[in-house]
């Protein structure tokens, strides 16, 4: 088994290579929680790092992908202020096998990725069904509110990503001039590993 940390421009990444049948299953992150803060696991896979009730940070769902390109299942749990990922192989799974846990978000400004099945539930919600789906809640202020002011311009960026065969990407962050500073969010259409 071995480790492969990137640092990104809005977060950072680790992949886990597991190479065998008899590695183990779990792989513990120590994070570095700050004072007033906890992980807490929001139920519908991610992991949102909260600082005096507040949005921070968060691990967004993670994957898993076997030597054939297959799923395997896998999962986050918050122990204390440690992020384990139980990835589910046996003896039959194709190895080696590729986990990623990744940590997504800054505080000035950040992006949210989605896979396939996400960006087709947002150009099938439209516009007034964005503002229901729970990734919002993990959205720090002010961003959110932004989020919720845009959601014509998100489902067609949903709709543009989904009719090309790739993936949503919000990119939240300071735009326009310098002063007064203004908060907004663009969609980009991506490829990458979150996009499955």
């Amino acid at each position: 088994m071995t480790f492969e940390s990137k640092v990104l421009a809005d977060g950072a990444q680790t992949l886990i290579h597991i190479n065998r049948p008899d590695a183990p299953h779990a792989f513990r992150f120590p994070v570095q929680v700050p004072e007033g803060g906890k992980l807490e696991d929001m139920g519908d896979g991610t992991v949102s790092l909260n600082v005096d009730r507040m949005p921070h940070g968060g691990f967004t769902v993670p994957w898993a992908k076997d030597a054939n390109g297959q799923s395997v299942p896998t999962y986050l749990q918050v122990e204390g202020s440690d992020l384990v990922q139980i990835v589910e192989f046996d003896e039959n799974t194709a190895f080696p096998i590729v986990a990623d846990p990744r940590f997504d978000w800054g505080i000035v400004s950040g992006h949210a990725y989605f896979n396939k099945e996400e960006t087709r539930m947002m150009a099938a919600a439209g516009a007034g069904g964005i503002a229901a789906l729970p990734w919002i809640a993990l959205i720090p202020p002010p961003f959110q509110e932004v989020v919720l002011a845009n959601v014509v311009n998100i489902s067609a960026w949903a709709i543009s990503a989904q009719a090309t065969g790739k993936c949503l990407a919000l990119k939240f962050g300071a735009t326009g001039t310098w002063w007064p500073p203004a908060i907004g969010v663009n969609g980009e259409h991506h490829t990458g590993s979150d996009c499955y």
